[in-house]
């Protein structure tokens, strides 16, 4: 069994409840980033920002080093990537922080086909997310305040 950790905007691991709910588990983690390139395209991304999340993804990756993971980067729509991982590598838990969908009407329907991708029934879910959420996950593990690992499986 296989447990993904899906980064998003909070690129660290200290204090990253998704990481450290999927370290407790000890078995083999993925810590995923995806590039969208839907989402570089929009009028108000920049390359000043992705300077910015480049550089954070580089020190996300040694921190992940120093605890004997990595940090696999991929391009493209999410749910393929979902997909591609779940068929190589049987992922069966996808955890992650809540973010909204930058295209709010869309954001519904791309929460119930990644639920269906990853058939997964433990996402972690930062504190405050909107209601929506759980009812795409069967259910939620709400993770605060957590220390970092200082290990995780590969």
């Amino acid at each position: 069994m296989t447990t993904l950790v899906w980064y998003k905007r909070d690129l660290r691991v200290h204090d990253h409840g998704p990481l450290h709910a999927a370290a407790l588990l000890d078995e083999p983690v993925i810590a995923l980033y995806v590039i969208e390139p839907e989402y570089w395209q929009q009028p108000d991304t920049s390359a000043r920002q992705w300077g910015f999340i480049d550089d954070s993804l580089r020190e996300l990756q040694n921190q992940l080093r120093r605890r004997g993971s990595d940090l696999l980067v991929m391009t493209g729509p999410v749910t393929g990537v979902l997909a591609q991982l779940k068929a190589e590598h049987g992922i069966n838990r996808v955890f992650s922080h809540y973010q909204p969908a930058f295209r709010p009407r869309t954001g519904r329907r791309r929460l119930r086909s990644m639920a269906r991708i990853a058939r997964t029934d433990n996402p972690a879910v930062a504190p405050g997310a909107r209601s929506c959420w759980p009812r795409f996950w069967t259910a939620v593990a709400w993770v605060t305040n957590t220390t970092s690992p200082a290990r995780t499986r590969r």
